[in-house]
């Protein structure tokens, strides 16, 4: 193989070398014209010289010769010569400078790895309380029953998962108690509305809170003037495909955007940022286009705003007609 960086690399230090016919040290031969593209600097008779065809190292010694004259009388003939990779090859440059992403510390690096873990676990209930919901739900005897059994108890429990993600997060607990229930009230139905939307499946139109508790969008269960932007919220969030650390910074900056009933509210604000820096940080660490991809998490974040009061009267409307509401949806979503 050729090895264009380190026959660079090697002109620079020798440029002698480059014009070495390929048979005097035994190597392989090459095109004649590979040559022309290795240099990077040198007068334009130079370069032409080095890229024409020599039949014996003789002839090569030769171009040498007449070069280094040249050079030792007529400096400056050599010194106003234009270069070949500004003229000619100005693709060289990829062989010495490769754009690299961002590295990160050890510890956004740790930071990073342990939101990670926390997400895996908002994401994943523990089995006995996934079988204690599929129980109570066979005992329904009308679909419609059935449906409604699912879908306010897997979102209770999103619920409740996400209180748990809360209270695990790096500086909730600097929080004074009336801020930390202020947090948890004003973005618990944001966070359970994006845990919602990774469950989605566009092809069936259902959310698959696990393989035996599925529910699905249709207006048999909803009124339209519900479920229409929703479906087209968790499609767009789908279409996204948020990995891990992506979801779990959302759920940061969701939980610490809150104004309302926040005693120290510059504080808030500045744990919010820790976040927001941290996405602008990993996305920079994972993607060259970092800016169109927080673009796209930043219009996610602005439609869960937008979102999130239909989405409770969405789920309220289903306790309505089933007659009872999860008391921690009731103690969560209740209006002041």
């Amino acid at each position: 193989s050729y090895d264009h960086q380190a026959t660079i690399a090697g002109f620079q230090h020798h440029p002698e070398a480059a014009f070495q016919h390929p048979t005097a040290s035994g190597s392989q031969q090459h095109n004649p014209a590979v040559f022309q593209q290795q240099i990077t600097y040198g007068s334009q008779q130079h370069i032409l010289a080095a890229a024409q065809p020599s039949t014996s190292a003789a002839a090569v010694a030769n171009n040498q010769t007449q070069h280094h004259q040249t050079l030792h009388h007529h400096p400056q003939q050599f010194e106003s010569a234009p270069l070949l990779h500004q003229q000619q090859y100005p693709y060289q440059h990829q062989y010495q400078q490769q754009p690299r992403l961002k590295q990160l510390t050890s510890q956004e690096f740790e930071f990073i790895h342990k939101l990670g873990y926390f997400q895996s676990q908002l994401d994943s209930p523990r089995a006995e309380d996934l079988a204690a919901i599929e129980c109570r739900s066979r005992i329904e005897i009308s679909t419609e029953g059935r449906f409604s059994s699912i879908f306010l108890e897997t979102t209770n429990l999103s619920a409740l998962l996400v209180l748990e993600y809360a209270k695990r997060l790096p500086r909730f607990s600097s929080l004074n108690q009336n801020d930390q229930v202020s947090v948890l009230k004003g973005g618990s139905s944001k966070c359970v509305l994006l845990r919602t939307a990774r469950c989605y499946d566009p092809l069936s139109n259902c959310v698959l809170f696990s393989p035996s508790l599925v529910y699905a969008l249709v207006p048999d269960h909803f009124l339209p003037t519900y479920i229409n932007p929703i479906i087209t919220f968790f499609q767009k969030v789908h279409s996204y495909c948020l990995d891990n650390v992506e979801a779990a910074l959302m759920t940061a900056i969701i939980l610490f955007d809150q104004k309302a009933r926040i005693v120290h509210i510059n504080q808030v604000n500045d744990v919010q940022m820790t976040y927001l820096n941290l996405l602008n940080t990993y996305a920079k660490s994972k993607t060259f286009n970092y800016s169109e991809r927080i673009k796209q998490i930043l219009d996610i974040l602005n439609d869960i705003r937008g979102l999130s009061g239909l989405y409770e009267e969405m789920v309220q409307s289903v306790g309505q007609s089933r007659g009872q509401f999860p008391k921690l949806l009731t103690e969560l979503w209740k209006k002041a």
